[in-house]
Order: C-alpha cells, then structure tokens, then sequence
C-alpha cells in the first residue's frame, strides 16, 4: 500500500553575482526570454532521449510547492525505479518540478517540517532532462547543489517501493 506524501517542500538559491543572498530578491523571468508561458510538459529531451516523468510546474526562487504522491490528480508519475546516485528501489511514485536557473550559485532543495519517521521520501535533483541517468544529487530532507545559469534542473520526490 502507497503511503501518502503530502509535502511541503521550499526552492531556495544563492547567486554568486547577488553576493549570496537569496533569490527571492532577484527578478525571475519567463524561460528562453519567451512569452509568460512556459512549456514544461516534455521533461526535456536535452539530447534526443524521451524524459521519465513529467514535471507538474515550473518553480522560481523561493517558491513554497506542496505535492501528493497518491492522489490520481496530482501531476505524479511512476517511471523511475532507481537512480545512480542512490542505492534503493524507488518503485514509489514520484513527484517533479522543473527550474530553469537565471544565475550561477547554490540551489537549495528541501522539505519544509519533514517527518522521516513517518515517510520515507528522497528528494532528488537532476539536470536537462528528467531521466533517471541524469541524477546529481540525493538528499532525506535537503539538498544543496551548483547551478548553472541557462540550465534546466528537475526536482523530484521519490518513495521507495510501497510508500
């Protein structure tokens, strides 16, 4: 049986260029310079290959995103059942989330009030496209990485097999 996530999670970033202070600060626009709307359906296909999952909304610095990794509507998908970045089954479903990166810095991926006693959820973050083999970084309850500024990165929720 599925164990629900209902999931609080918080996108924090420091750019190298605004002295390391928080994004939320910073002027976050839409992708590529384009128009408000931002296509994030695909995943990203960065070299030709199809995307895993599919990212339920583009997130900007500072931005709160809650998920559920059981409820039909949510957005989650149920592709990704291991990473090389992690020793685990992750049979479980995941939820994701897409950030296209505006600087160069630190990005800080994490749950708000986690309850690992209670949930077993990673999260992950990955780079172009959102593939398995495309995992930079696993974290419990955080995770902080370096971003480029023009790149894409997807952040997921993951459970291991039968949460």
């Amino acid at each position: 049986m599925h164990r629900s996530l209902r999931l609080i999670a918080l996108l924090l970033c420091a750019s190298a260029l605004l002295g390391n202070e928080d994004c939320e600060d910073a002027d976050i626009g839409p992708v590529d310079g384009d128009d408000a709307t931002v296509d994030i359906d695909p995943g990203g296909e960065e070299d030709g290959a199809p995307a895993e999952c599919a990212p339920i909304e583009e997130l900007v610095c500072g931005q709160a995103v809650s998920g559920d990794n059981s409820a039909p509507n949510s957005g989650y998908t149920s592709a990704i059942d291991g990473y090389p970045v992690a020793i685990g089954n992750y049979e479980g479903n995941e939820v994701a989330w897409s950030f296209t990166a505006d600087f160069t810095g630190t990005l800080t991926w994490k749950l708000i009030d986690p309850e690992p006693n209670v949930l077993n959820h990673d999260l992950f973050v990955l780079e172009g496209a959102c593939r398995a083999d495309r995992a930079l970084a696993r974290g419990f309850n955080d995770l902080t990485i370096d971003v480029e500024a023009g790149r894409r990165y997807f952040l997921l929720l993951d459970a291991i097999a039968g949460e």
